[in-house]
């Protein structure tokens, strides 16, 4: 229902003609969501681009055509687009699980183009991260991904639920919420 909702929203914006970085983000985002009968990566890896064009620092936008470049098999350029996200990522300054999951994504496409050593480092890199705060709840599902394609198990990292929340899945209906990018 959520992302029904959330989906509406943007693309009524990009209908009314918002092409703003955000929505165009956001979109993207959706599209390369598995929890929808939307899924379009052909639309996503439009709209993460043009994301990218306005804004091409900026770190969320990096990761949606990341993970838009992950999902249609692009891994080279998903890994290069990661790389990217991570050099723009302030590590101290960073509070957002950007950097976390930046280095995931990172680990997936290094997985795949049989960047063994590399891949585990990164996922590695993602632990150390993650290990430092509270909660891993938006990060999830990309998390798990990691996890399977890598074949590891880090019994230490099973997922904890942030305080305040009430089921492992995110009921906070933000758009910007990455639990559900990733399956």
């Amino acid at each position: 229902e959520n992302y029904t909702s959330a989906f509406v929203d943007v693309t009524e914006a990009l209908r009314m003609g918002n092409s703003s970085a955000s929505v165009c983000k956001q979109a993207a985002l959706l599209y390369l969501s598995s929890a929808t009968e939307l899924r379009n990566l052909k639309k996503a890896s439009e709209l993460a681009a043009k994301a990218v064009e306005l804004l091409p620092k900026d770190v969320d936008c990096l990761f949606a055509i990341g993970l838009a470049n992950y999902r249609s098999s692009a891994r080279q350029e998903s890994l290069e687009n990661c790389e990217r996200a991570l050099v723009e990522i302030d590590k101290p300054a960073n509070t957002s699980n950007a950097h976390a999951a930046s280095l995931l994504l990172c680990a997936l496409a290094q997985s795949q183009l049989g960047q063994a050593e590399a891949s585990l480092q990164s996922y590695n890199s993602a632990m150390a991260w993650l290990g430092e705060r509270a909660a891993i709840d938006d990060l999830y599902h990309l998390l798990e991904e990691a996890r399977e394609t890598l074949g590891v198990d880090d019994v230490q990292f099973n997922h904890q639920k942030s305080p305040g929340r009430d089921s492992e899945e995110s009921t906070s209906g933000s758009i910007d919420d990455e639990n559900f990018i990733a399956q």
